[in-house]
């Protein structure tokens, strides 16, 4: 299969939320899927720590990259020799047109229950722009049910048309090994019996 990847939320120095979720969603599918071709779509050259080119995964930086979007992102997919059979943007921003079945990602809806963290024109550019990439995806992507149900609530999307795939953490990335006194001690102070999860969010 021959999949156009949007690579624009994971080139970023800086990660946030979405951005580590592209970034780290990249790294897997190039060591888990060797399989199938990928074309990623930069505005800007790949960052150092983006997974290296090889046969199957190969970069192409097209700009400029103002209105990206809407101009050069667009004619890019179109022009793309062989057509890709899908593509796939681990974001809520859609291309303005392309050539295959379009797969998106949305981590969760905070611009809708909380608009006061948000810029009028953030707002509006999440609000609206979601919306169109939701009516046009082939298919939805998110990480929790929570997520799903507030896009089939507030987008009127079908339950079939949402796929819930949960994060998962790299176990290599996450060793902090702590002595088993500190654990028995948090342990006693909250009166956790058993094991148990923090979930900071």
């Amino acid at each position: 299969m021959k999949i156009a990847l949007i690579g624009y939320e994971a080139n970023v120095p800086k990660r946030v939320g979405s951005n580590q979720y592209a970034f780290e969603l990249m790294k897997a599918l190039y060591q888990l899927d060797q399989k199938n071709q990928y074309t990623i779509y930069l505005p800007t050259p790949p960052l150092s720590d983006l997974p290296p080119a090889r046969d199957g995964w190969r970069y192409k930086v097209v700009g400029p990259s103002k209105l990206w979007n809407f101009f050069a992102l667009p004619l890019a997919l179109i022009k793309q020799t062989p057509k890709p059979d899908v593509v796939f943007n681990p974001g809520h921003y859609t291309p303005l047109f392309f050539p295959a079945p379009l797969v998106i990602s949305i981590m969760d809806l905070g611009y809708l229950r909380f608009p006061q963290h948000y810029t009028k024109s953030i707002y509006w550019k999440l609000r609206l722009w979601t919306a169109l990439s939701i009516k046009r995806a082939a298919s939805i992507l998110t990480i929790s049910q929570a997520s799903k149900n507030d896009i089939i609530k507030h987008y009127k999307v079908k339950a079939e048309k949402i796929d819930v795939e949960y994060l998962g953490y790299d176990e290599k990335s996450f060793q902090f090994p702590i002595p088993d006194s500190r654990i028995e001690k948090a342990k006693n102070k909250y009166k956790i019996v058993g094991d148990y999860l923090l979930f900071l969010s």
